[in-house]
């Protein structure tokens, strides 16, 4: 599963940091490396896409970082003809990501008993 490391996190706040985080602002960082590649601004297109690495991999989904590093390592190949896919791929791992993440917070038994805690406090 690509949030398995997750399931290793027992701080439970950090947890929703860190998913809160992720679906914030992967998607203003995508709207801004894609802005970046089409005004061929390459170093603000590499730091975003290492941004966007460690956004993914802050939620286990190594697959996404994996992309992410792709266009760091081969961001002289990005033209308009591929960029256009590029935008495509980074928004179907983010909404893989976030279904991924959405069906592993529904699954947890401390999602429910916390939330229920709190009702009582």
């Amino acid at each position: 599963s690509c949030i398995f490391g997750l399931a290793l996190v027992s701080n439970n706040n950090l947890i929703m940091f860190l998913v809160n985080n992720f679906k914030d602002n992967v998607p203003i960082e995508i709207n801004k490396l894609i802005m970046n590649v089409k005004q061929n601004n390459e170093k603000e297109s590499l730091r975003v896409a290492h941004k966007l690495k460690n956004l993914f991999l802050n939620v286990g989904s190594h697959q996404s970082a994996e992309l992410c590093q792709e266009i760091e390592d081969n961001y002289k190949t990005i033209n308009k003809d591929t960029v256009e896919n590029l935008e495509h791929l980074l928004y179907y791992e983010y909404k893989s990501t976030q279904k991924t993440l959405n069906h592993y917070l529904d699954s947890r038994t401390w999602w429910k008993i916390d939330t229920l805690q709190e009702q009582f406090d």
